[in-house]
């Protein structure tokens, strides 16, 4: 279990903007000692890079964005953060239209080498690409999508967390 979690599909749903990302690299980073795996259609791996470095540092994220402004005051902190994901098997894949079938494929690939996967993180659940087309029963696609991915949680014993973005009405 990490930080409770069992495995098994969890979602985090939350207005843009609200940290859900920031919540599930918290997640990913509570065990540095176990394989980690993030399927991000949503931001490019340098930038989750930057958000896992201001989370495991304690920093706020514009340290990392501009550095000649507040690097003095971080400095330590950033060296904490880079030292911590040096070794950590930490595992992102940033794509566009990255499908359960890919990110399955990867963890199956990290559990074979490392034994196990502790976490999995999709963000954002609306943006993977379902395997059959629904038109416009965007619910359907995403029920297949959910179930898709706690059956990937429920073959390698780790919790998965996929994010949900909220209509900002809600």
């Amino acid at each position: 279990r990490l930080m409770g979690l069992c495995p098994g599909l969890h979602i985090l749903g939350a207005r843009p903007s609200m940290g859900k990302t920031a919540a599930m690299l918290f997640m990913a980073s509570a065990d540095m000692t176990t394989p980690s795996y993030i399927g991000s259609l949503e931001m490019p791996e340098n930038r989750l890079i930057q958000r896992m470095m201001a989370c495991l540092g304690n920093m706020p994220l514009a340290a990392l964005k501009d550095p000649a402004k507040h690097m003095d005051s971080y400095w330590h902190s950033l060296t904490v953060a880079m030292t911590m994901l040096k070794d950590a098997p930490f595992y992102i894949r940033a794509k566009g239209g990255l499908t359960v079938e890919e990110m399955r494929r990867d963890v199956l690939e990290i559990a074979e080498r490392h034994g196990t996967v502790g976490f999995i993180g999709v963000d954002y659940l609306q943006k993977v690409p379902s395997r059959k087309d629904y038109g416009s029963r965007h619910d359907m696609a995403i029920g297949e999508v959910a179930e898709d991915l706690k059956k990937l949680g429920d073959e390698v014993g780790a919790p998965v967390m996929a994010l949900a973005q909220l209509n900002r009405a809600l």
